[in-house]
């Protein structure tokens, strides 16, 4: 049936959460954060289209009024809007950072880019404290299962992935 490729060819036996990508963004006030500003914590970032788009106000409610479970399992939450810096902070904040990605880019970083329609797309994603992307939604639509959500960082923060390839652990 053709030649087969040798196994040890074909990547990792487990699967490995890999490194979530790196991206940069602007507060309110057009400061400069980025993602090294979370490290070493595990955090929720949602991509959402800006206070215009009624349904990403309602993902952001929904994930405001659910902030403390998270906050109490250890996560934070951040958000990454496509206003510019100056509406990022108007109408009713929700208890979490909102940054600007109004240049497009840490939307694109994290695939959430529309590339046929060149336009932003919804996220919402689980980074654990090492930087590792261990799940993401996107989609045209936002993400409106907090509740999952926590329960499923709950549940995979739990699993310990193996190192990556060609790194020793001492036991």
């Amino acid at each position: 049936l053709g030649d087969h490729p040798a196994p040890d060819s074909l990547g990792p036996i487990e699967w490995n959460p890999w490194l979530a990508p790196q991206w940069s963004a602007l507060d309110a006030d057009s400061k400069p954060v980025t993602s090294d500003s979370l490290k070493g914590r595990p955090h929720i970032l949602i991509f959402f289209l800006g206070n215009a788009c009624t349904h990403c106000n309602q993902q952001i409610k929904a994930f405001a009024d659910k902030s403390a479970a998270f906050t109490d399992a250890g996560l934070s939450i951040s958000a990454i809007s496509t206003d510019p810096p100056a509406e990022v902070k108007t109408g009713n904040p929700p208890p979490f950072p909102v940054f600007s990605g109004a240049d497009s880019s840490a939307f694109k970083a994290f695939d959430a880019w529309d590339d046929f329609e060149n336009k932003p797309l919804h996220a919402t994603c689980l980074i654990d404290a090492a930087g590792r992307l261990r799940w993401q939604h996107v989609s045209y639509e936002p993400f409106m299962l907090p509740d999952f959500l926590l329960d499923e960082a709950k549940r995979l923060l739990t699993i310990t992935p193996p190192p990556p390839e060609g790194i020793a652990v001492v036991q």
